[in-house]
Parts: structure tokens; C-alpha cells; sequence
């Protein structure tokens, strides 16, 4: 397995699903301004007696089917990962696993946005010791 530092190495990185629409009723803003909504959502699954967990991420853009936004999307990628040191381990799984989920979803919504004939959308790199993670 790979290593994301010297404490957490991360599996194989799963694509779980992609939603994506394009809305058809969308009204374009007349200063042609769009503000970015989108959602991160990670959760942790342990595997019992073993320094192993799934660690996936959701990541909502935009509301479904509105007049306010041109496109939506819905994408939900996982990993294992894998740690020695259970005290590292914990703070890593909350704040590096996600982000590095994050970096599997960011040129996906880009590619995305640029093939439904809009400016590419470019999502920020997030820093996760602010988020809530579920278990």
C-alpha cells in the first residue's frame, strides 16, 4: 500500500457513484455570477481487530434541479487505509484520508463542468480538521 506519511497508507481508491445533471431550467444571474455551493460529507468505517479502515467521502455540488445553478452532481469515492500507530492514525484518518479522497474528486467535476460547455470549475483544497466526520 502506498503511503500518504510515514503513519497512514491508503489502498486502492474506489469510485462508488457519479449523479450528475444538467439543469435545463437554469436562469443565468444578469452579472453572470454564480456562487459555489457544494457539500463534503466523510464518514469511517473501522474493520473490527485490525488497524485497517474505509474511509469514504461524499461530495454534493449544487441543488438538484433548480432555476439557481446550471449543473448538479453527487460523487462518492472510498479507500482503505491502513496505520500502525493508533494515536497518529486517528487524527489522520479525519483530516488526510478525506483530503486525499478530495483530490480524486476534483478533476473529475472539472472535466465535468468543461464537457457541459461551461468554465471549468476548479473545487479548493479543504482542510478537514474543521469538518465533522461520521463513524
Amino acid at each position: 500500500m502506498p503511503e500518504i506519511s510515514n503513519v497512514l497508507r491508503i489502498g486502492r481508491v474506489r469510485l462508488i457513484s457519479v449523479e450528475y445533471g444538467y439543469n435545463e431550467a437554469f436562469v443565468p444571474d444578469p452579472e453572470g455570477k454564480i456562487p459555489v455551493e457544494f457539500s463534503l460529507t466523510p464518514k469511517i468505517k473501522r474493520v473490527k481487530n485490525e488497524k485497517k479502515a474505509i474511509v469514504s467521502l461524499e461530495f454534493k455540488l449544487f441543488e438538484k434541479n433548480t432555476k439557481k445553478f446550471p449543473i448538479w452532481a453527487k460523487v462518492k469515492n472510498q479507500a482503505e487505509f491502513e496505520w500502525e500507530n493508533d494515536e497518529i492514525a486517528e487524527k489522520l484518518l479525519r483530516t488526510a484520508a478525506p483530503a486525499h479522497l478530495l483530490s480524486y474528486v476534483r478533476p473529475l467535476l472539472s472535466q465535468l463542468t468543461t464537457m457541459s460547455d461551461l468554465p471549468a470549475l476548479i473545487i479548493p483544497l479543504m482542510n478537514f480538521s474543521q469538518e465533522e466526520v461520521t463513524e
